[in-house]
């Protein structure tokens, strides 16, 4: 009983090691991508006031701000901070595909919205876009094995009621072995080994908090074996989290 008792200490601080080092990486991470993104950005407009202002230049202008927002609320998190906004949910989810589409085409998958209304919800925006691009990139890297059907991954936006939205992203890859549902949420647990690639483990642990935490919602997943899986999230629609 001793030994187990000490086995488990050793692995709780292990485990928390490893997140504390996450941390810090993280930390450094950003504090080194900030100057150079942000001295992009100011590049950019200044070559936009000298010269004519191309579509392009707009799109990539337009892009790098999202990945700076993205950067100033990860710097915000860490220290506590918070950026909560009443925001639709809508135009974050198509903000979220128009920059996902390029890597999307790249792995040869298809992206369908499918949104019936337009909602509305309160909470980090930047939050949510990390909830769905964790889960859309998942969805087409899932597809990678997919030889003998198109490859497509969906996004259903539904507002059932006043109170309530549901999220589904499905993707028509190679599904989730039963035995790895119950654990697909965990910290440091990945299935991507399966498609040739290292995963830390933290995507779907990270989008279960938010989801749970930030946006007090439920987060579920079903899948069959090399048809599809689905990640249905319901969310309150609320005017104000306390």
């Amino acid at each position: 009983m001793i030994g187990i008792t000490k086995r488990l200490k050793q692995e709780n601080r292990i485990e928390f090691e490893r997140f504390a080092n996450f941390g810090r990486i993280s930390a450094s991470l950003i504090h080194d991508m900030s100057t150079p993104l942000s001295a992009a950005t100011l590049t950019l407009g200044q070559i936009q006031i000298e010269q004519s202002i191309d579509p392009l230049f707009k799109r990539l202008s337009h892009d790098l701000k999202i990945l700076e927002t993205y950067l100033l609320a990860a710097k915000n998190q860490l220290s506590g901070e918070s950026n909560n906004v009443n925001f639709s949910l809508t135009l974050a989810i198509r903000q979220v595909v128009k920059l996902l589409t390029t890597q999307a085409n790249a792995h040869r998958v298809k992206i369908v919205v499918n949104i019936s209304s337009n909602v509305r919800i309160y909470g980090n925006r930047v939050k949510f876009h990390q909830i769905m691009a964790n889960l859309i990139l998942n969805a087409v890297e899932a597809c990678d094995l997919i030889n003998n059907r198109p490859k497509k991954v969906t996004i259903k936006l539904i507002q059932l009621d006043s109170r309530t939205v549901k999220i589904v992203v499905s993707d028509n890859g190679i599904g989730i072995k039963p035995s790895a549902i119950p654990k697909i949420f965990n910290p440091f647990y990945s299935t991507k080994q399966r498609l040739g690639r290292n995963g830390l483990g933290f995507g779907l642990a990270i989008v279960k908090e938010y989801v749970e935490q930030d946006f007090k919602g439920s987060i579920d997943v079903n899948s069959k074996q090399n048809q599809e899986t689905k990640f249905i999230i319901m969310l309150p629609l609320i005017n104000e989290i306390s």
